[in-house]
């Protein structure tokens, strides 16, 4: 009897592991999903918005409410808690000032013309991948 409780303590075992990291996954991709809705809504609402030929409507709010659906209840509550901290918003304040820093950094060098169409060619392709990552564990 023993022999087989230690067999299947070591089956088990991976399966655990499997589904931890399986979680990390979700939880890191949720991370730069909700990063990158962000960053689109805030280029989208920036000076550059009306070069955007296609507005992608995600923000911030619906990404979240996105990942916590797609959450267990036990780290829906965790993650919840994280999204309304002041650390949260702080970060989600620093992809303001990173915008409008790069706006202005490549206006100075050429134009508005230019600046909007690399801060939206840049965010553009890195969300893309970051949203397409996301559908595909979703």
């Amino acid at each position: 009897m023993r022999y087989r409780l230690i067999l299947l303590g070591c089956v088990l075992t991976p399966c655990i592991s499997i589904a931890q990291t399986n979680l990390n996954a979700i939880m890191d991709q949720a991370g730069k999903y909700v990063a990158a809705a962000d960053m689109n809504e805030k280029l989208n609402l920036s000076k550059c918005g009306p070069y955007i030929e296609r507005k992608n409507p995600l923000t911030a709010k619906l990404a979240i409410s996105q990942v916590l659906a797609r959450l267990p209840q036990k780290e829906k509550l965790e993650v919840e808690a994280y999204f309304i901290s002041s650390d949260f918003k702080n970060k989600l304040a620093e992809h303001q000032v990173f915008l409008e820093k790069m706006i202005s950094e490549f206006s100075r060098k050429r134009n508005l013309d230019f600046a909007c169409g690399l801060a939206i060619g840049l965010t553009l392709a890195k969300n893309e991948m970051v949203f397409n990552a996301w559908s595909a564990i979703k």
